[in-house]
């Protein structure tokens, strides 16, 4: 499946059908075997109604043609107004009782150059069902780059509502009712995604991977005005992710109640799958009145700005956090982020003056637990004399306790002479069955890893490819450039410092070892006043751009522009990048808004970024 081709495209394609050669055709009601009766009378670029009225769905309708399905549902407001719908177009979930127990409503598949829309429905729970539907309940796939679902209204479905794959284009106006106990309410991804101009065919997220973050262009699936509000009180109900790889989507001016909103699976647990490429969230509204975390960026690259946190006295949100599961255990296909694992950069003999000194293939240490204890939570080595957290931000990995052949580990947070703790992950992320354990007579070893594949604060790199992953015949380091996360003009209440990424383990508050503030990540500098801009993002007009500023470091050793500290300009809507040292490169501008597909106003050019 093919997505390339010019950005120019994009809103192109949405007028290749002529309005005089589209037909209205009008279902008889609401009923399933009515809609499918119209819609199979339909070509692309014609209009299917669906009249008011309520029907119960028990199998897939499926759609291949490029139409527009139109209900009579009504929703009203934007990220200005409060949202609400009036529900007169209702179709009832009665398709997850069925049989099969995860089939959706609906499955679309679109390919360009078709245009597909939905609008004015509502999908509603059915009070008789109570099967979990973990698919989607609406499925909308293909490579087509004129897709919009809008005015719609998802009432406490059970399981996922919505699932868009490989799809260009936006959801608007829609409102989300999310049942409590349902995790990613909208998944985003785009597993076949090829870079512009690339006619060839990928899977899982690896052409995603092999492209920048093409922030600032339509090459994402956006979300605009829309509301999400969580019935639950689990602070992963109600989200956005991408589960099937190499993700790209926008958030912006959306209201978000009571739900985490932004995350996106990394480059572990979902199998073969790669993780979220890019994401922007910005203009956005949280109202918190529970204990709700805002989101976990878990691979790739992102930009957060102007959202809002309200919350309600006595539950104060989490602030959006950066994490690399694979430094607390192994997964499938990947392993952990060890040290000792080809997939990542890790400090060997060949890099020097990197902690201890390593001795051959990066081994600082090793040995057997002497505790006679079985499953401790630690590790005990009394024939060792160690300096106090000497070993902090180091791997280790046991030995005798292994997932797909990959032994467990996790990074340590602290040890005495004779004892390392660590960090406990394991089970408690579902990442395996059990969390990294030690027995007496086990053998350990601590090496260090540099910089994990796919972790947040990088980007572009090596295309690898197969079920079993390889890189170019081998597993190996796939050179990913440098490409941080931004953060800036974020408040909680009034407070602008405290709308922060930090790279932490919610267990014990110990960092990531790969993830460093102004390197991985740029938070806004608060206390910037003008001068020289060493560390986070300056903000402030054109005029008071810094002559002075700090480049990245990136920690693989490549020189040659990584992106360091940034400085939102407030009347160019522009954030610029010191690339070099005292030098300043236009990195990103917001895509057009409304989106061209809400407005009919053509796209602008594309990507304004000039790194990579």
């Amino acid at each position: 499946m093919n997505l390339g081709g010019a950005v120019g495209l994009f809103f192109g394609a949405i007028l290749a059908v002529s309005p005089a050669q589209a037909a209205t055709i009008n279902a008889a009601s609401p009923a399933l075997l009515d809609v499918a009766s119209a819609i199979a009378s339909a070509s692309d670029g014609d209009t299917v109604i669906i009249p008011a009225g309520t029907a119960n769905w028990n199998s897939t309708l499926t759609i291949t043609k490029g139409i527009t399905l139109q209900g009579a549902t009504t929703v009203t407001g934007d990220h200005t107004t409060a949202m609400s719908a009036t529900d007169s177009t209702v179709i009832l979930d009665t398709v997850v009782g069925s049989s099969s127990g995860t089939s959706p409503l609906i499955q679309a598949t679109l390919n360009n150059p078709s245009s597909f829309r939905i609008t004015g429905l509502t999908f509603q729970y059915d009070p008789n069902v109570t099967t979990k539907n973990q698919t989607g309940a609406v499925i909308i796939s293909g490579s087509c780059n004129n897709f919009r679902l809008d005015h719609c209204h998802f009432n406490r479905l059970y399981g996922f509502h919505l699932a868009v794959s490989d799809m260009f284009g936006v959801i608007d106006h829609t409102i989300f009712d999310v049942r409590a106990g349902t995790n990613e309410m909208i998944n985003l991804s785009h597993p076949h995604y090829a870079p512009p101009g690339d006619n060839n065919s990928y899977l899982h997220g690896d052409g995603s991977w092999t492209d920048t973050a093409q922030f600032g262009t339509g090459r994402f699936t956006f979300v605009e005005d829309v509301t999400i509000t969580s019935y639950g009180t689990n602070s992963t109900d109600g989200i956005i992710d991408s589960l099937f790889g190499g993700g790209r989507w926008v958030a912006r001016y959306c209201t978000f109640n009571n739900t985490r909103a932004l995350g996106g699976h990394g480059t572990e647990s979902s199998g073969r799958a790669r993780g979220c490429r890019s994401v922007e969230a910005y203009n956005n509204n949280f109202v918190i009145t529970s204990n709700f975390d805002l989101g976990i960026a878990r691979s790739g690259s992102r930009l957060y700005y102007n959202n809002t946190y309200a919350y309600t006295t006595g539950y104060v949100p989490n602030t959006p956090s950066v994490v690399c599961y694979r430094e607390l255990t192994p997964f499938q296909n990947w392993g952990g982020a060890s040290g000792n694992n080809a997939w990542d950069y890790n400090d060997t003999t060949d890099h020097s003056g990197n902690g201890l000194g390593g001795g051959s293939n990066g081994l600082y240490g090793s040995g057997t637990d002497n505790s006679g204890v079985t499953g401790e939570t630690y590790l005990t080595d009394t024939t060792k004399n160690w300096t106090a957290n000497q070993w902090v931000g180091y791997m280790i990995q046991n030995l005798d306790q292994s997932v797909s052949g990959y032994p467990y580990c996790a990074f340590i947070t602290g040890n005495d002479a004779h004892t390392i703790h660590y960090a406990l992950g394991g089970a408690t992320i579902g990442a395996s069955s059990t969390p990294l354990r030690f027995n007496s007579g086990n053998r350990y070893q601590i090496h260090k890893v540099l910089v994990g594949l796919d972790q947040g604060g990088r980007g572009k790199g090596d295309l690898l490819s197969g079920t079993a992953p390889l890189n170019n015949g081998a597993i190996g380091w796939a050179h990913q450039v440098l490409d941080p996360l931004y953060s800036w003009n974020n408040k909680i209440g009034t407070t602008l410092a405290n709308a922060t990424l930090r790279a932490e383990w919610f267990t014990d508050g110990q960092g990531f070892p790969t993830l460093s503030e102004n390197r991985q990540f740029y938070n806004q500098n608060v206390t910037w006043t003008g001068g020289q801009l060493t560390t986070g993002v300056g903000v402030g007009p054109v005029a008071n751009l810094p002559t002075q500023c700090t480049p990245g470091t990136d920690t693989t050793g490549v020189t040659t522009n990584p992106p360091g500290v940034g400085y939102w300009a407030t009347d160019k809507n522009t954030l610029y990048v010191c690339t070099a040292s005292n030098t300043w490169s236009t990195y990103y501008r917001p895509y057009v808004y409304p989106h061209p597909l809400v407005s009919s106003v053509p796209a602008p050019p594309g990507n304004l970024r000039i790194l990579q």
